[in-house]
């Protein structure tokens, strides 16, 4: 349906292409499609380049979409993160991305995220639950696909009993490239739940 099952994106150290420093490369095999050409599994490796210019696996994300709108929207992502710095693939994390909302350009304007533990075999961790780590995540001002304000809350439990922490990212200077000429990072400790949540 018109949809690649390869993409190869390459960073360069120069504008003459001449010395490569990673690559990310995204598979979606033929059957992780559904019928109306939206991917459902992805792969994705990424590479670092040696002194001598060969690509070393670093690490890899397996990353599974679901709950998909009439707009072609995923709803939920999930996405496992495997290391392979030592040789040998170990499982690290595993990430929901839930709650999605978009705006009429696609642009994820709010998500929340919960980060598990997991062995080494991917399988999530029997005696911790429930997420370690709960974030709802805001964007706005969206310029060349960049958000010019994207705000992250952190909270004590899944269920956003506390606000614990609340950071505040402001992009300016956006090129037509995306590339971001100034961003200012404030933190603070915490806030009440009702600045945060709807």
């Amino acid at each position: 349906k018109g949809n690649a099952t390869l993409v190869v994106s390459t960073t360069y150290k120069d504008i003459a292409q001449s010395i490569k420093v990673s690559q990310a490369v995204t598979e979606t095999a033929i059957g992780d499609f559904d019928n109306r050409g939206n991917p459902l599994v992805q792969n994705q490796k990424n590479y670092v380049f040696d002194i001598a210019g060969s690509p070393v696996l670093s690490t890899e994300l397996v990353i599974n979409y679901s709950a998909y709108d009439a707009r072609g929207d995923a709803h939920t992502i999930n996405t496992k993160t495997i290391n392979h710095q030592t040789g040998v693939a170990v499982y690290t994390s595993e990430t929901i991305s839930t709650n999605r909302s978009f705006d009429s350009e696609h642009h994820a304007v709010n998500a929340e995220e919960w980060q598990y533990l997991v062995n080494p075999d991917g399988s999530r961790v029997s005696s911790s639950p429930d997420p370690i780590s709960v974030t709802e995540k805001r964007y706005s001002g969206f310029e060349s696909g960049v958000p010019a304000l994207e705000v992250t809350a952190t909270y004590s439990d899944k269920s956003k009993t506390l606000v614990i922490g609340v950071t505040e990212v402001r992009n300016s200077s956006i090129g037509a490239d995306g590339f971001v000429g100034r961003t200012i990072v404030t933190k603070y400790s915490g806030r009440a739940a009702s600045d945060t949540m709807d």
